[in-house]
């Protein structure tokens, strides 16, 4: 509660000023938001870290690529997770890096991303286009797969060849996505051995 209340006064005291039109504060909106919300995230991470020191612990027990050895990934299975919900593809594009890692190194990549906010099955925005775009980039076959029997996906990914590409549908055509089910969640997770996250502007969300 005294963080929340924290949180809100610095609010108030950054909008009063700009009110003022303080010479320090940005004359147009934007900047004036993202300076607020920006001090309010340091201040809630402070707060996290400060009640409980563990949590720096946490930070760093994330592992990067560039840490690990060809023979760590070898064999193995990677779900990873992209960003794919833009118009155009140049996060696709900026993707290309890990993926070239991951194919080279892994026996396949299951690729698991979302678009839009479907309510239900939309045609209009299933991933199938970004499987073909994904194959002009790598000009490697990528196998899409329109369906979420997990069972079918595991026999296909364990029969395929090293260095197979999947691309699963679009996770937001199922209910429990934007729920953060646990159930589903595990049926994701036994796909694949690890799971890698490059999909950094959705790491905030629950989903």
């Amino acid at each position: 509660q005294s963080n929340i209340l924290l949180q809100v006064a610095t609010f108030i005291f950054f909008n009063s000023l700009y009110k003022e039109k303080a010479a320090f504060i940005p004359p147009n909106p934007a900047p004036k938001i993202t300076i607020c919300f920006l001090i309010l995230s340091f201040i809630s991470l402070y707060s996290i870290l400060s009640k409980n020191p563990k949590n720096c612990y946490n930070f760093k027990m994330i592992k990067y690529l560039s840490s690990l050895k060809s023979q760590d990934l070898k064999d193995r299975i990677c779900i990873l997770r992209l960003d794919f919900n833009t118009e155009d593809t140049w996060r696709m594009e900026a993707s290309l890096p890990t993926l070239k890692i991951l194919i080279k190194n892994c026996k396949a990549v299951i690729i698991l991303s979302h678009k839009g906010r479907p309510q239900g099955l939309e045609k209009d925005l299933s991933l199938k286009k970004s499987a073909q775009d994904l194959k002009k980039m790598l000009k490697k076959q990528i196998i899409f797969i329109p369906h979420f029997r997990f069972q079918e996906i595991k026999n296909l990914i364990g029969s395929a060849p090293k260095g197979s590409i999947f691309l699963l549908e679009n996770l937001r055509f199922l209910k429990g996505e934007a729920e953060n089910n646990a159930s589903l969640a595990k049926h994701l997770a036994s796909l694949g051995d690890f799971y890698v996250n490059d999909a950094f502007a959705v790491s905030h969300r629950a989903n």
